[in-house]
């Protein structure tokens, strides 16, 4: 990372990023890294692609002792046809890292979030821990965020098809205008290089 004396950022530096991934072990990467930015990533000798997986712009989720960005929410927009989906794929992934709530109620013991707006169920992609976290609204770009596939081509939207699984999601953290708390127990540093 490279920054000027005053702490800002070098002029023509790509967009910090952060990679969260959900198989057991979750793990995370963080970086700076100029070349290739947009390219795929490999992550333990597997080639990841971009996709997307829920047809909505996420929300951030803020501890809120800390102030700090501990996730990324979506709004579930068609419970109906996404959680009975969303319930198959999710056995597959670590729940420390992705799990779906349904308004706010504590699961496993898990707190429950505070300011819910949301009137349907939501996926939560979390990359730290926290013991209260909230939601603000921010309706983050898609081109701030993307799920990870190990297939080029996966099923997402199809209707009557179970969606492909994904690895992971990559995201910028360029307008996330929180500090990012990183703290996570069990969740490991990823290599990652770009192919």
């Amino acid at each position: 990372m490279s920054e000027n004396s005053d702490g800002a950022i070098d002029e023509g530096l790509f967009p910090r990023r952060l990679a969260v991934t959900f198989r057991a072990p979750p793990g995370r990467w963080e970086s700076f890294d100029r070349e290739r930015i947009n390219g795929l990533l490999e992550v333990a000798g597997a080639r990841l692609y971009h996709g997307e997986l829920l047809g909505v712009q996420p929300d951030l989720l803020v501890d809120v002792a800390k102030q700090t960005a501990v996730g990324l929410v979506f709004e579930i927009t068609d419970p109906v046809d996404e959680v009975p989906r969303l319930k198959r794929m999710l056995v597959e992934l670590d729940s420390r890292a992705i799990r779906m709530w349904a308004h706010g109620v504590a699961v496993d013991g898990r707190p429950p979030r505070r300011n819910v707006y949301y009137d349907n169920p939501s996926l939560e992609v979390l990359w730290a821990d926290s013991l209260d976290y909230e939601v603000v609204l921010g309706q983050y770009d898609y081109g701030m965020w993307s799920f990870l596939y190990d297939t080029s081509t996966p099923t997402l939207l199809d209707d009557g098809d179970d969606w492909s699984v994904p690895v992971g999601l990559i995201t910028s953290l360029d307008d996330i205008h929180y500090p990012i708390e990183m703290s996570r127990s069990g969740f490991r540093d990823l290599a990652v290089r770009f192919v």
